[in-house]
């Protein structure tokens, strides 16, 4: 009997390295993900060492299904990030999230979107840090196209 898979040797490093939105009307299809003219995917600059994305996969009455959720900052809060992002948040989104082992997944789709959460925190003293934190989740029938 042969192995189920063989082990990775070298670096696995934790987080997320890159993290792309686009708003659900962007696409002209989906699986291959084609855009519209005009639209592409929008990168999100985290700030270092903020961004994780969890995934679970479970059976059910329904069949199989996938979960996938996560969190990222953004350093300074300003009017100007808030206005670009505040049009993601809410169940409009899908997500390219790339993780620091060069994987990339794309998480939602136009009929299952990703739901978009930011808060925001001052920090209450000089040393804290000032700062937008996003939360995402999504539950879909089909797994992350890779």
């Amino acid at each position: 009997m042969g192995k189920l898979f063989e082990m990775y040797e070298g670096d696995n490093v934790g987080g997320i390295a890159t993290l792309q939105i686009a708003h659900v009307t962007d696409f002209k299809s989906f699986n291959p993900v084609v855009f519209h003219p005009g639209k592409a995917w929008r990168e999100i600059e985290l700030y270092p060492d903020s961004g994780l994305m969890k995934s679970d996969v479970q059976h059910g009455d329904n069949g199989t299904s996938y979960s996938y959720a996560g969190s990222f900052k953004i350093h300074h809060q300003n009017k100007k990030i808030e206005n670009i992002l505040d049009k993601y948040i809410g169940p409009v989104s899908v997500m390219r999230v790339t993780d620091m082992n060069r994987y990339a997944q794309v998480i939602g789709s136009p009929l299952e979107p990703v739901t978009l959460s930011r808060s925001a925190d001052t920090g209450s003293k000089p040393t804290d840090l000032n700062h937008n934190q996003f939360s995402f989740t999504v539950a879909q029938l089909n797994a992350a196209l890779s």
